[in-house]
């Protein structure tokens, strides 16, 4: 290990290491002959990877990135003194904000530096995620538990108040209020196998099968029979 001195001009070659003068500023690790400013080349063995290592606690390692136009991003992770200690982020360091972080456990923040989910994307005011087809084909969003239930959480103000879940044997599609009462807490349930719909009615017997009162606010056509109990009231003309 020594130093390497020189003009501003210099241009020279040290083992693996080539240094190119003035007009090209190219530094070659491996090669001499660069094809980027820093061009890192291995030709034998698993030899990889450019290190940036800080062994601070209350630093971090970080490659950062900025363009013409004066934006810098930061890519790193922090020592274990930090907040964000052993994560993986990008800082936008302009805003002084973090866009992406991953936690030790592998879970995702876009917008939170503390996800709590496998994908955790948070905004202040209204926050959209889109998946969308630029051309002819399906826009899917797969939920698969494997032998659990799989569901669609809706809250509000962190307050569980509804949800939309396939039963953990694959037989119906269930609309659920966590605010149920005499009915249970399945509003709407569907039935894959033969299509009948329960309304407060978690087993249908029927096509459409209603627990509890109805109405109507214009015609109603029947094709077939219609029959009723012996306390059923109602105008049939």
């Amino acid at each position: 290990i020594g130093s390497v001195s020189g003009s501003a001009s210099s241009t020279g070659s040290f083992g693996n290491l080539l240094v190119n003068g003035a007009g090209v500023s190219r530094v070659g690790i491996g090669t001499k002959t660069p094809s980027n400013q820093l061009h890192i080349k291995n030709t034998s063995g698993d030899n990889r990877g450019l290190m940036i290592e800080s062994t601070v606690a209350s630093s971090y390692s970080e490659l950062q990135l900025k363009g013409a136009g004066a934006k810098e991003f930061r890519l790193g992770t922090g020592g274990s003194a930090v907040h964000v200690a052993n994560q993986f982020y990008i800082y936008d360091a302009t805003s002084g904000v973090h866009r992406f972080d991953i936690d030790t456990d592998g879970n995702i923040g876009i917008g939170t530096t503390a996800p709590s989910y496998r994908l955790d994307v948070r905004k202040a005011g209204e926050t959209i995620i889109q998946a969308k087809a630029t051309s002819a084909g399906r826009a899917k969003l797969h939920l698969d538990a494997y032998n659990e239930i799989s569901e669609i959480y809706f809250k509000l103000t962190g307050a569980n108040k509804g949800a939309i879940y396939q039963e953990s044997d694959g037989t119906k599609l269930n609309v659920y209020g966590f605010g149920g009462s005499s009915y249970g807490y399945e509003i709407i349930t569907a039935v894959y196998s033969n299509g009948r719909v329960g309304i407060k009615q978690h087993d249908p017997s029927f096509d459409l099968d209603v627990t509890g009162t109805g109405r109507f606010t214009d015609t109603v056509n029947f094709e077939g029979n219609v029959s009723g109990s012996v306390t059923s009231t109602g105008s049939f003309g």
